[in-house]
């Protein structure tokens, strides 16, 4: 399971990201995987609708994995690729450094850190020097992508 970096924002109040899943030697293989993410803040789950979110990925290895290629990490979009985004994640109440927490069927886990702006750091001015986050009185969801 690996999370390459990869992540974002599509719009002003939607955080994203994706990964993979690595093969790591071995004879090839079909992989079914169930995973979850979690967001927490201070050690505790945050009480966010969709949290923790889960979903299956299914593919064969090694040929639906991800691999390094020229030192950086080439994700093909295949059945092995994996996204989440956590809607409205900036909302009043919501603020503070929170971790996101990606756990695998086996037990493994990633510390993924949470987006910046009002959660993790001052917001980024937009163009029209507006800020990036906006309580716009929507709930805050956790869910994975698509």
């Amino acid at each position: 399971m690996i999370w390459t970096g990869e992540h974002g924002y599509v719009g002003n109040q939607r955080f994203f990201l994706s990964g993979g899943i690595q093969h790591l030697g071995g004879p090839r293989c079909h992989l079914r995987a169930r995973m979850e993410l979690e967001v927490q803040r201070g050690g505790r789950r945050l009480a966010v609708p969709g949290n923790p979110a889960a979903r299956v990925v299914e593919g064969d290895l090694p040929e639906d994995g991800i691999v390094k290629e020229d030192g950086s990490w080439v994700m093909r979009g295949g059945p092995l690729f994996w996204s989440w985004y956590w809607d409205e994640w900036c909302n009043k109440d919501l603020e503070g450094p929170t971790v996101l927490w990606l756990t695998a069927a086996n037990g493994q886990r990633l510390r993924i850190g949470g987006p910046k702006g009002p959660l993790g750091g001052p917001p980024q001015p937009t163009v029209a020097g507006q800020t990036t986050c906006q309580d716009r009185g929507r709930p805050s969801r956790l869910a994975s992508w698509p």
